[in-house]
């Protein structure tokens, strides 16, 4: 009998980076982004927000946040 495997995660697209650096030592990333079907298409379009810690070994994630949002257009590459 073989066990279940965990099927792959989706792809995913991200656009619209931003940084503020709130402090020396703190800075809160923004971007947009979407998963991408087996077909190209994006969907499940999110938010994203986290806020990151400069410490001694460098940069650590502190908080992360993602909310779900309306379809987003990509830029024309």
């Amino acid at each position: 009998m073989s066990l279940p495997t965990d099927p792959e995660p989706p792809q995913t697209y991200a656009q619209d980076f931003a940084v503020n650096q709130l402090s020396d030592l703190i800075a809160l990333l923004t971007y947009r982004s979407a998963h991408v079907g087996a077909l190209g298409e994006l969907f499940r379009y999110t938010n994203r927000s986290s806020i990151w810690q400069l410490e001694s070994s460098g940069w650590r994630m502190v908080f992360h946040q993602g909310t779900l949002t309306d379809s987003f257009n990509q830029p024309a590459i």
